[in-house]
C-alpha cells in the first residue's frame, strides 16, 4: 500500500489556496482526523484528510466562511473609526453646548440686573430745585463751619 503524502500546515495552506490561519483552525477543531505531530515537531496533515473536508490540493478552495474578507474587514473598520469620531465630535458639542447655555444664563442675569437699576433711576428722579436747595445748604454749612473756626481762633481782647 502506498503512503498519501502529509502536508504541515504552510504547504496545507499553500496547495490549497486558504490561508495557514483557516488550515490551523481547522486542525484545532478536529477537521483532520488524522493529522498529527512528532513530538514537538509541525503538524502532518494526510491529503486524505484535507479531500474528507473539501479542500482540494493543487486547486484554489472558496473562501472560508469563517473567514472575513478583507474588503469587509476594511470597511468594519473604516465604520467603527466613523463611529468613534462621531462620538467624540457630538462630546464634544454637547460640551460646547453646556458652555454656550452657562454664557447666556450669566448674560440673562446681567441684563435683569441692569435693568432694576434702570428702573430704580427712572423711578426716583431729583428735582433739579431739590438738588439746588441742598447744594445751598451744603455751602452754607461750610461757611459757618469756617467762621467758627476763624472766631475761635481769635483772641479775645478786653473790649468784648
Amino acid at each position: 500500500m502506498t503512503e498519501r503524502p502529509e502536508f504541515t500546515i504552510a504547504e496545507a495552506a499553500t496547495a490549497c489556496g486558504v490561508s495557514a490561519k483557516t488550515i490551523r483552525r481547522r486542525v484545532q477543531n478536529d477537521a483532520f482526523p488524522n493529522a498529527h505531530r512528532t513530538g514537538r515537531g509541525p503538524w502532518l496533515i494526510p491529503v486524505e484528510d484535507l479531500l474528507a473536508d473539501g479542500l482540494q490540493p493543487g486547486k484554489p478552495s472558496p473562501p472560508d466562511l469563517d473567514e472575513p474578507e478583507p474588503a469587509v474587514t476594511n470597511k468594519v473598520d473604516a465604520d467603527l473609526a466613523e463611529l468613534a469620531r462621531l462620538r467624540e465630535q457630538n462630546a464634544d458639542l454637547r460640551r460646547r453646548a453646556e458652555v454656550a447655555e452657562a454664557i447666556a444664563q450669566e448674560r440673562e442675569r446681567t441684563i435683569e440686573t441692569q435693568a432694576t437699576a434702570l428702573k430704580m433711576i427712572e423711578a426716583a428722579p431729583a428735582p433739579v430745585d431739590q438738588l439746588e436747595r441742598l447744594a445751598a445748604e451744603r455751602d452754607e454749612a461750610r461757611a459757618n463751619a469756617r467762621w467758627g473756626y476763624r472766631r475761635r481762633l481769635r483772641k479775645p481782647t478786653d473790649n468784648e
